[in-house]
């Protein structure tokens, strides 16, 4: 039983093997409509790395565009570089992978992506986790992912309807035609005939003359 204490104890004691991180830097992004800004995805190893994998990144498609990819300089050589599919219409990047026959355990760049402001807004640039992997020699390595980086786009036409005490001016204007045809319709309703003059007897007479 002493021994056993003793055992634990010293497997206590020793040290656990850290994660590798990936992440967005900067993790807040600041666009200006119309204009472009970038974001990189960092790779910090704790043991040598041959593979970074990211096969979904995701973003709100109304907000910004992603307008490009750049290759980092984690590795100094490339066995497989599949740059990745970029379909702006839905807000994502599907399937980036970069691999080398040369494994690094030094801090780098993975990729860098380059995002268009498209109109006021803020959204969440998001590395899927289920879809993040690290490896070598096609073994997973254990990761801890920070791939959230917001992106606030300013400076341009802002389309929403602006909102006063809770309620859109557009339910203002609705009800104010409302009123308005309302109204219409009562003066039109309440409008009353103009009223026939009746013949004078002189008139009759000269009536009843010219039929006879």
């Amino acid at each position: 039983m002493k021994y056993l204490i003793y055992l634990l104890f010293f497997l206590l004691l020793l040290p656990t093997a850290s994660a590798t991180i990936v992440k967005f830097e900067p993790v807040t992004l600041n666009i200006k409509a119309g204009t472009q800004e970038s974001v990189v995805i960092t790779v910090i190893p704790t043991e040598a790395v041959d593979t970074v994998a990211t096969d979904y990144i995701y973003w709100d498609a109304s907000i910004v565009d992603c307008t490009g990819i750049q290759r980092g300089n984690l590795f100094n050589d490339t066995t497989i570089w599949i740059p990745g599919t970029i379909n702006n219409n839905k807000g994502e990047i599907r399937k980036m992978v970069w691999a080398s026959i040369f494994p690094t355990n030094e801090s780098g760049t993975f990729i860098t992506l380059n995002f268009t402001g498209k109109k006021n807004g803020i959204t969440k640039i998001t590395i899927n986790e289920t879809n993040c992997g690290i490896a070598r020699a096609g073994v997973d390595i254990k990761k801890t992912l920070q791939g959230v980086c917001t992106a606030t786009v300013y400076g341009g036409v802002d389309l929403s309807p602006a909102v006063y005490n809770g309620i859109s001016p557009y339910v203002y204007l609705g009800i104010f035609i409302f009123i308005i045809i309302i109204m219409v319709i009562f003066f039109l309703t309440r409008r009353k005939k103009k009223p026939q003059k009746e013949p004078d007897e002189k008139n009759i007479e000269d009536i009843d003359e010219n039929i006879f």
